[in-house]
């Protein structure tokens, strides 16, 4: 009995010692929405249950790096500032560019990403290519990731937000169109993932130019009635904080501890 409650007191200084961590990952809420379309989410803009702030955005664009083709001036990595023109509904916006670069896209291969952003500041990283901007308002407490492939396919996967893995997204020229939702999220975040397109290389296909082969993380924020329809009817996945798992592992290792108290009493 000595032992059993050692081995129950020692767990329970273990979590505690868990829960003095500072927490990792900020729990938020996800929705994999094979079924939604752009019309639904410019919707949201419109009604302004969805402020969106910023746009990262890679695309096949003329793939000027590898000189293949007699495009240009169509460049493939962007960060968008979402600018109203209106203050009251119906909200209409566009999207002018903050920051912009080259990137020679392979078919097939797979280019790490990452976009961080700390306060205002926006860092959008592709394989080599760094851009960054703090035009924008924070916070960013909801993302749309969206991924379109006119002709061929874009593939978003090994994503991870915070630390914790999502499932990945992918559309063809088949279906076009793909989002995720993620809502709830408070401060800082990093979201980092490989993307994978694939499209006719030599010579290079006009079907695929342009942002026809394409993925977006569009950042801003949902009122209570945008979230109540993109999260509140909808089955979804609830990420919890790792201080609220070490909690509940306190919470049983105390009880347990306890009850074996009381038993030994007893016996």
């Amino acid at each position: 009995m000595k032992r059993i409650s050692q081995d129950l007191f020692a767990l329970a200084v273990t979590t505690l010692g868990l829960v003095s961590l500072p927490a990792t990952a900020n729990a938020f809420t996800i929705r994999y929405a094979p079924e939604y379309t752009d019309s639904q989410f410019e919707s949201l803009i419109s009604s302004g249950d969805y402020w969106e702030e910023f746009v990262v955005q890679s695309q096949i664009g003329n793939n000027a790096v590898q000189g293949q083709n007699p495009w240009s001036g169509d460049k493939e990595l962007h960060i968008f500032d979402a600018v109203y023109s209106n203050n009251s509904a119906p909200f209409t916006r566009s999207l002018p560019g903050v920051a912009s670069s080259d990137y020679g896209f392979t078919s097939g291969q797979a280019v790490d990403f990452i976009l961080q952003v700390t306060g205002s500041q926006v860092t959008y990283t592709v394989g080599n290519r760094v851009l960054t901007s703090s035009s924008f308002t924070a916070p960013f407490t909801d993302l749309f990731l969206r991924t379109r492939a006119d002709n061929g396919s874009m593939l978003i996967g090994d994503l991870r937000l915070n630390g914790q893995s999502l499932n990945g997204l992918e559309s063809n020229s088949a279906d076009t169109l793909k989002y995720i939702m993620i809502g709830g999220l408070t401060g800082d975040f990093t979201l980092s993932g490989k993307s994978t397109m694939t499209f006719t290389q030599a010579p290079f296909a006009e079907a695929t130019r342009g942002a026809r082969v394409a993925y977006q993380i569009k950042a801003g924020r949902l009122s209570d009635r945008g979230r109540a329809d993109i999260f509140g009817q909808t089955p979804s996945t609830s990420v919890p904080e790792p201080s609220t798992i070490a909690a509940l592992l306190v919470t049983g290792a105390v009880v347990a501890a306890s009850n074996q108290k009381k038993k030994s009493v007893n016996q």
